[in-house]
């Protein structure tokens, strides 16, 4: 990999075992989603991303293959993309494809292993292209001190509504950081899931071939392993749920008994039907979030959604202080 520069800011166990000790004491019991992706964690979001239920990876990716066209027009001349939780970097094909305005790609992911496969492969089919990957956690502060080493035009990418992962705070400082790191007039391309009915959100969550209920489990086992837990996993049950007062789906692992587990030197119990809530999914309207985002100095630039307006892919474009 003597191709790909890294950057890593990777979060350290201390960190984990705080965040997880943290969230276990608290009431609800709460445990943050970016602890999903180990480099299991990753390889089955990548297996949800494909299920039949599971509208927004290929509603989200169908918007980029019809509108790729017009996003390439929008991009600067010579540009720096960066990529918010880049995972597998399946959907950024969908601009590199159709843009030799791109010069140099900075994939930004929680999951060292996953990503490093990724920017190779992305390097290997792109080879006049610049390929810096950075571990790190994008909610965090420590995102602003990047300093790409390019003077290239920056554009920002954050597919998938991943932002509708995060609680308002956390969605608000990421705008505020993205807006800080682009120049004004600079691109931030994201995804947002709109709101919709509740049986086709409730079955893309609740899929029945049970990918998303290991991929929630997994994050039990990635306590195991790496802070000395003992949760056992067929002591507890996933579901989603849909929240209707605040608009979201909301993930939780249930224990199925009365029961204390230990992580390191510390016990936590769980009663019957206790829950972990490991992950909210947001659903916005197109208004609203054009709003919020305003709040973080961005404007709207171009809108992008599917025929049934299931799914938008919104162009913010920066605005002077």
């Amino acid at each position: 990999m003597s191709n790909i520069e890294l950057f890593d800011l990777e979060p350290k166990t201390s960190d984990f075992l705080a965040d997880v000790v943290q969230g276990l004491q608290a009431s609800p019991k709460t445990i943050p989603p970016k602890y999903f992706y180990d480099e299991r964690g990753s390889a089955l979001f990548d297996q949800i991303c494909e299920l039949d239920e599971y509208y927004p990876t290929r509603t989200e990716t169908a918007i980029l293959d019809q509108f790729s066209d017009d996003i390439n027009d929008a991009l600067p001349e010579q540009c720096l993309l960066l990529e918010y939780g880049s995972g597998s970097s399946i959907k950024i094909h969908k601009i590199l494809e159709s843009s030799a305005k791109i010069k140099t790609y900075i994939p930004l992911d929680i999951s060292k292993e996953h990503l490093l496969n990724a920017a190779e492969a992305i390097a290997a089919s792109y080879p006049k292209l610049t390929v810096k990957a950075v571990c790190a956690d994008y909610t965090e502060d420590k995102i602003k001190t990047l300093d790409p080493g390019v003077n290239d035009e920056r554009v920002i990418f954050f597919p998938g509504s991943t932002i509708g992962n995060l609680n308002k705070g956390d969605a608000r400082n990421l705008l505020d950081t993205a807006r800080e790191f682009l120049r004004v007039g600079g691109l931030f391309i994201l995804g947002i899931d709109l709101i919709k009915d509740r049986r086709t959100l409730l079955q893309a969550y609740n899929d029945q071939d049970g990918v998303t209920a290991e991929f929630n489990l997994n994050m039990l086992s990635r306590i195991n392993r790496e802070l000395k837990g003992d949760f056992e996993l067929d002591q507890f049950r996933h579901e989603a749920i849909f929240n209707e007062d605040l608009g979201r789906i909301e993930m939780h692992l249930f224990s199925k008994v009365n029961q204390t587990v230990r992580i390191m030197d510390q016990s936590f119990h769980f009663r019957e039907n206790e829950s972990i809530h490991t992950e909210n999914s947001q659903k916005f309207r197109v208004h609203d979030f054009l709003e919020f985002a305003g709040h973080s100095g961005f404007k709207e630039r171009k809108i992008f959604t599917d025929e049934k307006e299931t799914f938008a892919v919104l162009m913010l474009e920066a605005k002077a202080d």
